[in-house]
């Protein structure tokens, strides 16, 4: 496939937020003046060469010591070739910028202006992700003589917590925007990032005003996220500031700006037949789903209702709705706005069965406060993202039902079995927290598996039960990867790893665009998949992707036998046996994990394998860990390995490329103000994944606090937080 020239973007460069947002935000917003030239997708690319290169990401954070630090987002960021040619990209809500692919070759990276910058820092692209260190900043204070600078720093809140929301299968990106203004002060912006945090610097040390108010973008049917556009001019929360609030080094803290308002709150959303609630349908029968709202959340609430796969929504406080022609567990989702500011997710699930299956339908989940952190550290998806992928993937659509698939790669296309293939029913305790239902087949040099879903994502061990005996009308969403070259490409452009996602695992199923793993609502392939199989993917919602762009990077999965419940069925919940494999659990696991290996994963995790295995054989041997961590004049570190690093850190990172997959301690250690921000502020979003976020945050003992007690030199103890 030829190269395809720089898209409209900016000639490949875009920011995690859409090309143009904040520059074109400030002007609408508080009238400041139009971007500058190469900013926000303005700049001109570097020709194409022959092949292309990778993508470019990094973090920028306001730096400020003991204080802690500051992810900045909308900071602007450029990337210089060889020949002086520049992109130009800015950070999103996290503080994170990317480069789409790049030709290969040497580049400098450099800062905005405006603060104290690191020199600019060499990035050489090759055919992988090129990862920069986090970028630390600090505001200049006394750039002009006799005038010195200030800076102000403080947070918006709404209802308690962050204005951030962001749901990407409902279209909505919500945060608040900052301004200040004075007399004689010349008009400045910022958005707060995720945590509701502003930096705003270059200011006078004079009277002024500060106002905060809600900014949304909306994703258009057809191309990317909308520009950010004021929620209501009427809902602001502003504070005064005085030259004498200034300290000494120039520097005003303050308190919370709060915005008027209030998020929904759902009572209950079910499913109903001729007026009475449902745990279980059969095939084709109409269902009707009303909601209940508290009273707290008012009366004028508006409405969205979806249904992953179907082109089926509504605006309504009910939902109708003819259930498709197969068995499985389904989810309505609704999205309850108070239209100034407040959201709120809710979403009924039941059984399509062909008899009643009573009680099949698990409870709804708690609703998260940081639900917006999980399963979202890669780019935003869309169903034009995911629909041009899977047409990348799989151009002769050979797999648009889960038995088509099975069919292509060797199951039996009416129950997904096969010969010669590896197959495991388990619990996983530290990741979605659902009953796994786990088949590997490997037909000559190609590497297939699939996983349904059983029970809620709530680490139920008898979840563990049901995936065991795998009853088709209980089942949720399956997963699907292969390691096996694109048909009708050549084989120099293959084996890669490929994602599909499907209903439920009735053969029947249809692939979804989005699934819903967690709970928390669905999220579009493929960046679903790589939050926790590694790799990236950053291709605009109108292109359709190139091999390079689908040749990923991601990994099949280790199994990793400590954070697994197994099968005990017509046993209690609790029975010990439940959290100890059997010798021929041991043994299908390690015939499982050869499998992965058989994948060519990463290197990390690669060696991890053989490091549980170093006998090649079971059982699977916990205690290693790369030599990175065993320092033997600082035991300390290992133990952090141990404790909290490869319990709660290496679930996802042992998938990322070097220089983020946490096999040294070096490399946990360039990220230790990111890693203070996350275990001191609220909402945190780390571990992204919730069930490895509940255990990391409330386990006994917490593996935070491990975390912040920890000490060696040049990593003093993080301590209590400030």
């Amino acid at each position: 496939m030829k190269d395809k020239k720089p898209s409209g973007r900016g000639g490949g460069a875009v920011s995690a937020l859409a090309a143009g947002s904040c520059s074109l935000l400030l002007a609408l917003l508080f009238g400041a003046g139009p971007p500058s030239r190469g900013q926000e997708g303005g700049g001109s690319a570097p020709p194409a060469k022959k092949g292309r290169g990778g993508e470019v990401h990094g973090s920028v954070y306001a730096d400020f010591g003991k204080a802690g630090a500051v992810p900045l987002p909308g900071f602007a960021v450029s990337l210089r070739d060889a020949e002086g040619r520049v992109v130009t990209a800015r950070t999103d809500a996290q503080g994170r910028f990317l480069f789409r692919r790049q030709p290969p070759g040497k580049y400098r990276l450099a800062l905005a202006p405006g603060w104290a910058t690191p020199d600019s820092v060499a990035v050489e692209v090759g055919a992988a992700t090129a990862y920069v260190p986090p970028l630390a900043v600090r505001p200049r204070l006394s750039d002009v003589k006799d005038s010195p600078q200030g800076m102000l720093r403080g947070h918006v809140r709404l209802d308690g917590g962050s204005p951030w929301f962001a749901d990407e299968f409902f279209g909505v990106m919500q945060t608040a925007a900052v301004s200040v203004t004075g007399e004689g002060v010349a008009r400045r912006a910022v958005l707060a990032n995720a945590r509701g945090e502003f930096v705003v610097v270059g200011l006078p040390r004079a009277d002024l005003v500060v106002t905060a108010r809600l900014v949304q973008r909306r994703r258009g049917e057809e191309y990317g996220w909308t520009d950010w556009r004021p929620l209501d001019k009427g809902r602001l929360a502003s504070t005064k500031v005085s030259r004498e609030r200034f300290d000494k080094e120039g520097v005003a803290d303050l308190s919370p700006l709060v915005l008027p308002d209030r998020r929904p709150e759902f009572v209950s959303v079910t499913a109903t037949v001729n007026d009475e609630k449902v745990d279980s349908v059969r095939p084709g029968t109409t269902v009707i789903c009303p909601v209940r709202m508290s009273e707290a959340s008012g009366k004028d609430i508006q409405f969205t209702w979806k249904v992953p796969g179907y082109n089926k929504t509504s605006n309504e406080n009910t939902f109708t709705w003819k259930v498709p022609e197969r068995q499985g567990m389904q989810s309505v989702y609704v999205l309850a706005s108070s239209n100034q500011g407040g959201f709120a997710l809710g979403h009924v699930r039941f059984a399509i069965a062909d008899k009643a299956v009573p009680g099949a339908a698990p409870g709804p989940l708690p609703p998260e406060t940081n639900k917006d952190s999980f399963l979202t550290r890669k780019q935003p998806g869309s169903a034009a993202i995911a629909t041009n992928y899977y047409q990348a993937v799989d151009p002769q659509k050979k797999r648009e039902t889960l038995g088509a698939w099975w069919t292509v790669n060797g199951f039996n296309p009416k129950n997904g079995t096969a010969k010669g293939e590896k197959h495991a029913a388990y619990l996983n305790d530290n990741d979605l927290g659902s009953g796994r239902d786990m088949h590997i087949l490997k037909v000559g040099a190609n590497v297939a598996g699939y996983v349904t879903n059983y029970g809620n994502f709530d680490q139920d061990p008898l979840n563990a039960d049901l995936a065991e005996a795998a009853k088709v009308e209980t089942s949720g969403a399956t997963v699907c990867m292969e390691y096996s070259p694109i048909e009708g490409k050549a084989r120099a452009q293959g084996p890669i790893v490929k994602f599909f996602v499907y209903e439920t695992g009735d053969p029947k199923a249809k692939r979804l665009l989005a699934a819903d793993l967690d709970g928390n609502g669905p999220k579009f392939v493929p960046n679903l998949c790589l939050n926790c199989h590694g790799g990236d993917y950053s291709v605009p919602d109108q292109e359709i992707p190139a091999f390079e762009d689908i040749n990923m990077g991601a990994s099949f999965r280790e199994f990793d036998l400590t954070t697994y419940k197994f099968p005990r069925p017509n046993t209690p919940k609790n029975n010990p046996a439940r959290a100890k494999p059997s010798v021929a659990e041991q043994q299908v696991f390690k015939e499982l994990n050869d499998l992965i290996d058989e994948s060519k994963p990463t290197k990390a995790i690669r060696d991890l394998l053989a490091g549980w295995y170093p006998n090649k054989k079971p059982p699977q041997d916990p205690t290693w860990s790369p030599p990175g961590w065993n320092d033997k004049t600082e035991p300390k570190k290992k133990q952090l390995y141990d404790t909290v690093v490869a319990k709660s850190c290496r679930t996802c990172h042992v998938a990322l490329a070097e220089g983020r997959n946490w096999t040294t301690f070096d490399q946990f250690q360039q990220y230790r103000l990111f890693i203070k921000g996350d275990v001191c502020n609220e909402p945190s979003s780390m571990p992204h994944a919730k069930v490895t976020f509940k255990n990391f945050w409330s386990g006994a003992p917490s593996r935070a606090d491990e975390l912040k007690k920890f000490e060696v030199p040049g990593w003093p103890a993080i301590g209590k937080c400030p």
